[in-house]
């Protein structure tokens, strides 16, 4: 494990490379899992319940703290360490309890392995300004030389899969991590109307779904299968999830919305945060968080913009042909930015690759599937999920199927999602040896 993630026995693991090593080793072992992570320094909060949601999403985790030092109400990393949590309660009273197993406990050295044994700790929830972004983070004792303040995780979680099978619910697929085994839950959707759209969330377990007719947009946590609406929007018509900061980015019309993300099911506002006019009727959203940019098509699926997560444009280029006029899908691949476009019943699936000096590679491959297909879907592997005749199939790049996935065969409704690890950590930061853990 130290060297699929590059561990350096003296400055210990870059984040960065932790995220991608840990996607790599369970993928070669052929674990049906994905990965999240999230660090207060890239303005996301570390608070209790993001931690919360994880774990009642099935999340196995590693939380690191970082020592601080504080210079004109800003806190400046030092060094840091991780280590895996075993648990973690709140009582009635509001106490935290934090349980976890320390791999250098009992005098530290690296050449013996220390005995399991749990190590606990009260955490008290603060808002402070780490190093320029003002976030939740959970402080570790009362010692200010240094502050000690839980300040990131890492999870593994079981796949997940959300597809509208019937009317008035979602399906919900989970693929246990130890066996494969894929349970079937189906949650009752907040209104009548059917499904118009679903985005999976890239670093914390919700989805989001969109009404058809009305364009409410809801939040499912689907750890504890709530629902929160994102209020004072009507009218929507896509919607997706991106951003190192959170962002959830919504179409109304030819305007896109860009809404925080952060803690969804703790929304006191939802007023947006940023507005883009595309002046044309919007066809897809993707999220492109390898290059952080929000992509989308429009004019009929002609056209293409890369927005930056406040919505400004960076470029706009013409979209490969692709035959008929049904719905387009987009998909990004999260390792090397490949982004795929199909129209439902098509099984020809047309690739881009927008570089960074504005250069365009294009291409097209068609999948060797046996019935229509619609509802592409790409992980960061490069594997696509797509409804084929009603079922889930999976293909390659090259449009071959391929086997591996605990949901190949099962049933699928018009839309489908999956859940994929997503890197959103910013890999210049990782890189500091203060931010290695």
């Amino acid at each position: 494990m130290g060297d699929t993630m590059d561990t350096d026995a003296e400055d210990g693991t870059n984040s960065s490379d932790a995220f991608d090593g840990l996607v790599d080793w369970l993928d070669d072992h052929g674990i049906p899992a994905f990965v999240y992570a999230r660090r207060a320094r890239d303005n996301q909060n570390v608070s209790y319940k993001s931690i919360r949601n994880m774990l009642k999403a099935g999340g196995n985790m590693t939380v690191s703290y970082g020592r601080y030092t504080l210079s004109d109400g800003e806190f400046e990393r030092g060094t840091g360490h991780a280590i895996t949590l075993v648990g973690l309660q709140r009582s009635s009273a509001g106490v935290l309890t934090l349980q976890a197993h320390d791999p250098i406990q009992g005098g530290g050295s690296l050449n013996t392995q220390s005995a399991t044994q749990v190590r606990e700790v009260h955490p008290v929830e603060e808002t402070r300004n780490i190093e320029g972004d003002v976030v939740k983070v959970l402080r570790w004792g009362t010692g200010t030389d240094p502050y000690v303040f839980i300040d990131g995780w890492m999870a593994i979680l079981p796949l997940m899969a959300l597809t509208n099978l019937t009317a008035g619910a979602v399906a919900l697929y989970t693929a246990g991590v130890a066996t494969g085994q894929v349970t079937t839950a189906k949650i009752k959707l907040p209104f009548k109307a059917p499904l118009a759209d679903i985005a999976m969330h890239h670093s914390a377990p919700f989805a989001t779904v969109l009404a058809e007719g009305s364009g409410e947009v809801w939040t499912l946590n689907l750890g504890d299968r709530t629902w929160t609406r994102l209020q004072g929007v009507t009218g929507a018509r896509f919607i997706a999830h991106g951003g190192r900061h959170a962002r959830l980015f919504v179409v109304q019309g030819s305007q896109i919305l860009a809404f925080d993300a952060d803690d969804l099911d703790e929304r006191t506002g939802d007023a947006p945060l940023a507005r883009f006019d595309a002046r044309a009727s919007v066809d897809a959203l993707s999220y492109d968080h390898r290059k952080d940019r929000l992509i989308v098509a429009c004019k009929g699926g002609k056209r293409l913009l890369s927005l930056s997560p406040a919505l400004s444009l960076h470029a706009e280029i013409a979209t490969p042909g692709l035959t008929g006029s049904s719905r387009l899908t987009m998909s990004v691949n999260g390792r090397d930015s490949t982004l795929l476009l199909s129209r439902a019943g098509s099984p020809d699936v047309a690739t881009l690759r927008w570089l960074d000096t504005g250069a365009v590679a294009s291409g097209r491959f068609r999948l060797l599937a046996k019935g229509e297909t619609a509802a592409n879907h790409v992980d960061s592997k490069g594997r696509l999920f797509v409804n084929e005749g009603g079922k889930i199939a999976s293909f390659d790049m090259d449009g071959n199927r391929i086997k591996g996935s605990p949901f190949d065969g099962l049933r699928v409704g018009p839309l489908l999602k999956v859940s994929r690890s997503t890197n959103v950590l910013d890999p210049v930061l990782s890189a500091r040896k203060a931010w290695k853990n």
